[in-house]
């Protein structure tokens, strides 16, 4: 689900996006001011857990940066988005300023739910690949999967599919491996009430 914050008329730029004052989390995507539901529980729960693992990888091997939303990725004047985790090489350590990231990171993972999956899937994928983004991680929490799509000049390619049980790799980042496991299992005792919570 998509909800427009605008009438159809005015088209957003990174400068009108920042003088927006009303607590809400916002994504401009070509132009287009788009509001962006708060995330549920388990949602988080997944963000936080890979961007832990993620990073502690990438720091251990001295190769950039992980950001986890909401941290705004600037791709051109008319977008503006917020993935929820993001990796940025140290080669590209000057598209980053203390507001945002100026240009595409080399790494975008969506953590998508039933508000987001479409955006996610079809209209921001379509940005990512637009902006020479180099990989795409689509993170599903309900199905316990991670679907990897690597940039060719073509078209995004699918790399990989990803289940719960399994060790994750990727091609931009060579030797890591992500036990799903690990991201997807919640806490002993939480596992059954987060069974019973409503659907987002």
């Amino acid at each position: 689900m998509e909800i427009a914050a605008t009438d159809d008329k005015q088209k957003y730029t990174y400068d009108d996006y920042i003088r927006l004052d009303d607590d809400n989390r916002y994504e401009v995507v070509e132009g287009e001011l788009l509001l962006t539901p708060s995330p549920g529980f388990k949602h988080q729960d997944v963000v936080r857990k890979l961007a832990g693992l993620l990073s502690a990888w990438i720091e251990g091997q001295n190769l950039g940066v992980v950001i986890t939303a909401p941290f705004d990725v600037v791709l051109a004047r008319d977008t503006v988005l917020q993935p929820d985790i993001v990796y940025l090489a140290r080669e590209n350590y000057h598209r980053l300023t203390n507001a945002c990231l100026q240009g595409a990171p080399d790494l975008v993972i969506e953590v998508i739910s039933p508000f987001t999956i479409r955006r996610d899937r079809i209209r921001k994928s379509r940005l990512y690949l637009k902006h020479d983004v180099k990989e795409y991680w689509l993170v599903d929490p309900e199905g316990g999967t991670v679907e990897i799509f690597t940039y060719t000049p073509e078209g995004w390619r699918l790399a990989g599919t990803y289940s719960q049980e399994e060790i994750l790799n990727s091609p931009l980042l060579p030797g890591l491996a992500i036990d799903l496991n690990a991201v997807f299992t919640h806490a002993e005792g939480l596992s059954s009430y987060i069974s019973r919570l409503p659907k987002e």
